[in-house]
């Protein structure tokens, strides 16, 4: 542009992407088959361009195609909680269909590496084993991690019945048989499972078709598998491969103490169990200082039963590596969750947010509470208070939503239990450490019942691991509260992550067949629901791409890449200049009333991905609107 000043510089950019913009009420219609929309604009010599605009009405739904199913972790151990014996036996042979129904739901099931990978966890000496999921004596799901050509030992399982999901990588499957007398082992048979092939994804052992030992084989990459154990076991046998006695090992954290025969002799006969806190919880408005003291109350006269204590924090719920913590209750105003603590182990300093309030109680064993000084840089650790929290104290800390604070078990030797409530509801902390701020997810106990709402969601701090249909049944919910919906619908979509294998798997084809004959086209637009509230469509934006959009209230969620946009206060001629310029990053949102008007573009050659929610009152409002809706 030369010496030219910014304003002119930015007037001339912008005229020539609007050239002919005033004849947009007479561009050509869209084009395309069923599922996708391509708009073709000529070039920009004589005629002048004409940008693309978003029409008034979508073509109709797009069929997805069938395949994988995208749960999130609880998602999927709910549906192996259907899928499994509710009490299944030791040592008895599993029936040849049910094995073959949990294995197609393993094999089709696709689950999100951003959730996944926060529960991964590498060393260099050993692969490493996470809890992730958990039905009391019906299963366990573990999530191991295993570095460049580490192996397992060639091991039992007790009578239990194990199914293997690969996540990410290939590992091999050595079966072996055991001699007379026990004392050696034969290798019988080898196979391998690979993430990247449906069918070789799956595996499947028990005692009754001998021992086994899982390896990466690979010498660069690390490779990632989902253990379901049922009934969950806590001990196994390992058998050194040259021959030998076998001898017992341990499934769970050797650190933890046997403290479960202490609790289950502890007597709280006037006590409500955790099951009735939540309870109580669920029927109470959202909290603030007021009522903090009545919470706090509830709180400490809560207890946990043997059956709750079997559920949330077993054995199998304290890792060697990190605090394990649970969601056990999530409404629209609460959330409860459990946090089980191996000797010594603390999280890292955090805050739970302005305006959150959160009450504790220590279940079992004594922790330490520090509260660090305002004002610090998040790698400095003045602590300004430490309090130690002793076996059966309860608590209510307001501070610690402006001010960082630690926890951490006081005790080198036992182990710990705390039950803390967040209001409004937290799903997921973030944490500064010395390496940076590290967003972690508290993992969400299966089987809780359905008592948040889409709005509750909205005020939760967390993200929340959807597939398309979920989010659309989300949307139904708060549509259909007619009341205004701007800020509630943008939470939802701030807080959802998708799977890109589903989003990719949705555009596959999308535009095949089209023609582009100019400079500048739209992006390709795949439908994914219409219903009388709104649409939800997918687009995909290459490089050039450009959309002028107006007269339509939207929701705009950047999937993947950037995407460029400028706002107008009326319909553009290509001489005027935008109100307002900006990107689009991954992840933002954007929200658009009906009487803007902006244009966005692609200037990457990076695809943009973005995702839609299109406000169909709005669009029968818009003049431009009206009569293509009435004669749809």
């Amino acid at each position: 542009f030369g010496s030219r000043s910014k304003p002119d510089r930015l007037k001339r950019a912008t005229g020539a992407m609007l050239c002919g913009v005033r004849n947009l009420a007479s561009s050509r219609p869209w084009a395309g088959h069923l599922s996708c929309i391509s708009s073709v604009a000529a070039t920009t010599m004589s005629p002048p361009v004409r940008m693309p605009s978003l029409p008034s009405r979508l073509p109709e739904v797009t069929r997805l195609p069938e395949g994988p199913e995208f749960l999130d972790l609880r998602g999927l151990c709910e549906r192996l909680q259907r899928e499994l014996p509710e009490r299944p036996q030791v040592g008895m042979p599993m029936d040849e269909g049910m094995r073959a129904r949990v294995e197609q739901v393993l094999r089709r099931t696709r689950l999100n590496p951003k959730e996944w990978s926060q529960h991964a966890v590498f060393r260099k000496g050993r692969y490493t084993r996470s809890i992730v999921g958990h039905s009391p004596g019906q299963f366990v799901a573990m999530l191991l991690c295993w570095e460049r050509g580490q192996e397992s030992p060639i091991h039992n399982h007790t009578g239990a019945h194990c199914f293997m999901r690969v996540l990410s990588g290939k590992l091999r499957d050595e079966r072996f048989s055991q001699a007379s007398g026990g004392v050696s082992v034969k290798a019988t048979q080898e196979g391998f499972l690979d993430a990247d092939v449906e069918e070789e994804s799956v595996g499947f052992m028990h005692d009754e078709l001998g021992l086994h030992r899982i390896s990466n084989p690979s010498l660069q990459e690390p490779a990632v598998s989902l253990h379901i154990y049922s009934p969950p076991f806590s001990q196994c046998q390992v058998f050194p491969p040259t021959g030998g006695v076998p001898r017992t090992v341990a499934m769970v954290n050797p650190g933890v103490p046997e403290w479960e025969p202490l609790l289950s002799g502890m007597a709280f006969s006037k006590r409500s169990s955790l099951r009735e806190l939540c309870q109580s919880l669920s029927q109470r408005p959202s909290s603030n200082m007021e009522d903090s003291e009545e919470v706090l109350q509830l709180v400490h006269a809560m207890e946990p039963s043997l059956e709750e204590r079997s559920a949330y924090c077993s054995s199998a719920h304290f890792s060697e590596f990190r605090c394990v913590q649970h969601v056990v209750h999530h409404d629209d105003n609460f959330s409860v969750v459990v946090s089980c603590w191996s000797p010594g182990q603390g999280v890292p300093p955090h805050s739970t947010g302005r305006g959150r309030m959160m009450w504790m109680k220590v279940v079992y064993g004594t922790l330490r509470h520090q509260l660090f000084a305002a004002g610090q840089f998040p790698w400095e650790e003045e602590v300004e208070k430490e309090t130690v929290l002793e076996q059966g104290s309860s608590s209510c800390f307001h501070e610690c939503a402006i001010k960082r604070q630690r926890f951490e078990n006081a005790s080198g030797a036992e182990a710990a239990v705390s039950i803390a409530v967040y209001s409004p509801p937290l799903t997921q902390f973030t944490f500064f450490t010395k390496s940076g701020i590290e967003r972690r997810d508290v993992l969400s106990s299966s089987g809780l019942p359905p008592v948040v709402t889409s709005w509750g969601l909205a005020r939760t701090t967390g993200r929340h691991y959807l597939s398309f249909p979920r989010l659309a049944a989300l949307l139904d919910e708060e549509f259909a509260r007619g009341s205004s919906r701007e800020n509630s619908v943008a939470a939802l979509l701030r807080m959802a992550v998708f799977n890109p294998v589903e989003w990719r798997a949705a555009l596959a084809g999308a535009g095949e067949g089209q023609a582009s004959t100019g400079l500048t086209t739209g992006p390709r637009h795949v439908l994914l629901k219409r219903c009388g509230h709104y649409e939800l469509c997918l687009s995909v934006w290459g490089l050039g791409a450009s959309l002028l959009q107006k007269g339509r209230r939207s929701w705009t969620l950047v999937l993947e890449g950037d995407l460029e946009e400028q706002a107008f206060s009326h319909a553009p001629e290509p001489e005027d200049l935008p109100v307002r310029v900006g990107t689009l990053k991954e992840e933002s949102v954007s929200f658009l009333d009906s009487s803007e008007v902006v244009l966005r573009s692609c200037a990457s050659d990076v695809p943009c991905v973005t995702l839609h929610v299109y406000d169909q009152a709005a669009a029968v409002l818009a003049p431009a609107g009206r009569k293509e809706a009435s004669q749809g």
